[in-house]
């Protein structure tokens, strides 16, 4: 996006959804959880968008932090309608933060993901390693049965 572009103000319904399904739901509790774990950043650009919302002005930064904090305050009262009207407002918020890449994965997120694939490929290639050794003790172990067939010592050992 240009920095021209980014400095217009935007026009964004404040009529938030108050009907969110349970997967809603999960997927904002989700998005708080990575939040606050360090796992999201909202970028400073995001206190620079403009936004005006029934009658209300300040940034997408500002808008999106207000209805997080809100969500986060209401969200113990399972049958609240403010509760469901803040968690209506943060997703709307989210979707427009998102939409405009101004939430991002922090670099711990990033790290720990670096972490999990050498972690990953470790694991594989340990596998791939014991699959071999398997083939190998197969092996050996069809050799010991065709020694014990030839002298005929195999009918007292066990199978297993």
């Amino acid at each position: 996006m240009k920095d021209e572009e980014r400095n217009l103000p935007l026009f964004i319904s404040a009529t938030p959804r108050t009907d969110l399904t349970s997967e809603a739901i999960k997927i904002l509790d989700s998005f708080v959880d990575h939040y606050y774990n360090g796992d999201y950043v909202i970028d400073p650009t995001a206190f620079q968008i403009r936004c005006k919302n029934e009658g209300r002005e300040g940034s997408l930064g500002h808008f999106l932090t207000m209805t997080l904090s809100n969500y986060v305050a209401t969200k113990s009262d399972l049958t609240s309608e403010r509760r469901n009207f803040c968690a209506g407002d943060l997703l709307t918020w989210m979707t427009h933060a998102r939409g405009l890449g101004v939430i991002k994965d922090s670099e711990s997120a990033l790290t720990k993901l670096r972490i999990s694939e050498v972690e990953n490929k470790r694991l594989r290639d340990n596998q791939q390693k014991l699959e071999l050794d398997i083939l190998e003790l197969r092996k050996v172990n069809g050799e010991l049965h065709e020694a014990l067939d030839i002298f005929g010592g195999r009918s007292d050992v066990s199978e297993e």
